[in-house]
């Protein structure tokens, strides 16, 4: 039976998801105020990465590594599921890795390329928007290590919907949203938009979920 957009609107875990937003949020409206956007920030960063070698290292082994240890939380709940014959469980591990590809492999690769933003570094240098450059350099927007961080958060807090456990994703999500502005991979405005299409992932996830029990 399918679920109507409306219907998904109503049941989605808006508290939960909330929570996991709340962090970054709050930290990209503190980083805007306090440092500034755009080059500001890009200026900011490049003197606290030569003042804190160590702190640079930390942030670049979680922003390789964050991603790729959630993901081994999902391969252990699929595992789990099957020994444990939680079809629910199975069903919600293959949603969200269809959705995952879907969002992180397909729509965020073609939004980087259409839109051809120029990391901040190269922006920095005087470089202009590259709509439909091959070139990573002009793949800025948006985040996709946001994305792909929220999206594999959001649906893990609303399908548990603790609060505690739900913040604690949140804290994890802003932190890999923080390291690429950090890294000056991203824009504030890069990883805000990664948000928005982690959202895009959750609601999505929560859609199909919905519609396979219905």
């Amino acid at each position: 039976m399918r679920q109507p957009i409306t219907d998904t609107l109503r049941s989605y875990p808006w508290r939960h998801q909330m929570l996991c937003l709340l962090p970054l949020v709050l930290l990209l409206l503190y980083l805007s105020a306090a440092v500034g956007t755009g080059k500001d920030v890009t200026l900011h960063f490049k003197e606290v990465k030569e003042l804190h070698p160590m702190t640079t290292q930390i942030m670049r082994f979680l922003t390789n590594w964050t991603n790729i240890a959630l993901y081994g939380v999902y391969a252990a709940l699929f595992l789990h599921g099957l020994r444990s014959g939680q079809k629910s469980l199975v069903r919600f591990i293959l949603v969200f890795t269809a959705v995952q590809i879907f969002v992180s492999a397909v729509l965020v690769q073609i939004t980087k390329i259409v839109v051809g933003r120029p990391r901040p570094l190269l922006a920095l240098e005087g470089f202009s928007y590259s709509p439909f450059s091959s070139s990573g350099a002009f793949h800025s927007f948006p985040s996709g290590h946001t994305s792909e961080i929220s999206g594999a958060a959001f649906p893990l807090a609303n399908w548990y919907r603790h609060p505690l456990f739900s913040l604690f994703l949140g804290l994890i999500v802003a932190v890999i949203g923080f390291s690429r502005i950090y890294l000056s991979m991203h824009h504030i405005s890069d990883v805000a938009g990664g948000l928005v299409v982690g959202v895009f992932a959750g609601l999505l996830n929560h859609h199909l979920c919905s519609r396979e029990q219905s």
